[in-house]
């Protein structure tokens, strides 16, 4: 499937550079190029993502966040995690506690992602994480969640990390 992208992205530069407006971005884009011929190897790779749910009950909330590391495969690459409780949802922001179902959950999933990669690392060539995780990293580094505190500059420094998005508004 990334070949395929990239043929076509390649197929339909001229007309993506004819509809930016700005010519400084193209001639910066040649400035910064890196010519590379690729040889095709072999490569082990995991990828790793996370999931959540919860239903409110009762003035408290049920909930279960999983993660898991799996190779082309399907096998575990590193032992899944997985969470199921019942909780109110907070999570500590600047010393501060804020309730927050959809905050918490993902602060979780997030944890679980960057344990997962940082063990898988070692086991394989490259470690494929969803590339939401990283404009995550960075929204939540401003907010400071002390439970991402730890995880975030490991992950960050690992050279075989690749983040892939669906679709990306940002430049980092």
């Amino acid at each position: 499937m990334i070949e395929e992208l990239i043929e076509d992205a390649l197929r339909s530069s001229a007309g993506l550079s004819s509809s930016i407006e700005d010519r400084w971005m193209i001639d910066r884009a040649r400035e910064l190029w890196v010519e590379h011929s690729p040889e095709p190897r072999e490569s082990s790779k995991a990828g790793i993502d996370s999931g959540w749910n919860y239903l409110q009950f009762q003035g408290f909330y049920v909930y279960a966040v999983d993660a898991v590391s799996v190779d082309a495969g399907s096998n575990h690459v590193a032992a899944p995690r997985h969470e199921v409780g019942a909780s109110k949802m907070s999570v500590e922001i600047r010393g501060r506690v804020v309730h927050d179902p959809n905050l918490f959950l993902e602060s979780r999933g997030m944890e679980f992602e960057a344990d997962l990669a940082l063990e898988s690392s070692p086991r394989v060539d490259l470690v494929l994480l969803d590339g939401s995780l990283l404009a995550r990293i960075y929204d939540y580094r401003s907010k400071s969640i002390s439970t991402l505190a730890e995880a975030v500059p490991k992950l960050l420094e690992l050279d075989n990390a690749v983040f892939i998005a669906k679709r990306s508004q940002s430049t980092s």
